[in-house]
């Protein structure tokens, strides 16, 4: 938007490291706590995870309830990719921020939030969408679609980050298979990984 782009329609075809955030429990939350309170939590939680994205150079593009995306654009095709590396470093230091403020809210008897992530990597249309009063800065694409529908796996198999094979095959550290999946809507299996 900075460089003039702000007109609906307008964007440019990216590679980038796509990061996506979802607080478990939110839903759950809002329904037994006062609806003031609960806007300060959400702050609280996006403000430790957004500071790891922005300390490691990624640019939030949207927060969707409980949820944030995230993207960190590819400099290169190099493999290990230093802005996938970038990416990774930010789910993990943003989780651990995460688990910090959870430890001083449990203190204090006040309720947390885990914090589930997705990491993935593909080409996305990064620009502005929407009406014709109101345009949205974001990304759309395949890529982010897919991301999307992986964030349901952290639930399922149990852990808090789930990284694609497209995202793992350019990453630098050694990953842990978490299996072979079907995601909602995607046509074909993926392979999924963890943190070993």
């Amino acid at each position: 938007m900075l460089g003039g782009q702000i007109r609906r329609g307008e964007g440019e075809t990216i590679a980038a490291a796509i990061l996506l955030v979802d607080l478990r429990g939110f839903t759950a939350l809002t329904e037994r706590e006062e609806p003031l309170q609960v806007v300060g939590w959400l702050n609280e939680h996006f403000e430790a995870i957004g500071n790891a994205i922005a300390a490691h150079g990624g640019e939030i593009l949207k927060f969707v309830g409980d949820g944030l995306l995230a993207v960190f654009p590819a400099a290169s095709d190099r493999t290990p990719c230093a802005d996938c590396e970038r990416a990774l470093q930010a789910a993990i230091e943003g989780q651990a921020a995460n688990g910090t403020l959870n430890e001083s809210r449990s203190s204090r008897g006040q309720p947390c939030l885990d914090a589930d992530a997705v990491l993935h990597f593909g080409e996305v249309v990064y620009g502005n969408v929407g009406a014709s009063r109101r345009l949205d800065f974001t990304v759309i694409g395949r890529a982010v679609n897919e991301a999307s529908r992986m964030e349901p796996l952290c639930a399922e198999l149990g852990c808090n980050l789930v990284i694609s094979e497209t995202f793992a095959r350019r990453c630098g550290i050694q990953l842990q298979e978490l299996g072979n999946v079907a995601l909602r809507g995607i046509e074909g299996r993926r392979r999924v990984y963890g943190l070993s």
